[in-house]
């Protein structure tokens, strides 16, 4: 259909590294966009990682926004960064099995 081939091409132009399915239509969004998720999940106490991100995971899942898993595996390493996790252990690079990763994170504490 010419359609999904047009608006395939505007989605190619736009570079974005994220497509996702809002309100039925398919769009670009920011790398960011399920860091919001993934912040939401994370307690302030040691958790695994896997932990955490199963729990995003159920819940993008559950508002109909189908993430993969490795996905969001890939943006915690991101999140610690970035000062909004603390990590405990050995967080693998996103290009490793972070599954398996020692790793525990929680929301980092403010002050």
């Amino acid at each position: 259909d010419k359609h999904f081939s047009r608006r395939w091409n505007e989605l190619q132009r736009e570079a974005a590294l994220l497509r996702i399915v809002e309100d039925g239509a398919l769009v670009s969004a920011p790398v960011d966009h399920y860091d919001p998720v993934l912040l939401n999940h994370a307690p302030s106490e040691w958790t695994d990682v896997a932990r955490v991100v199963g729990s995003a995971l159920g819940a993008a899942f559950d508002q109909q926004s189908y993430v993969s898993s490795d996905f969001l595996f890939s943006r915690v390493p991101h999140l610690v960064a970035s000062g909004a996790f603390e990590c405990e252990g050995e967080l693998l690079g996103w290009t490793e099995d972070c599954r398996r990763a020692p790793a525990k994170v929680r929301r980092a504490r403010s002050g």
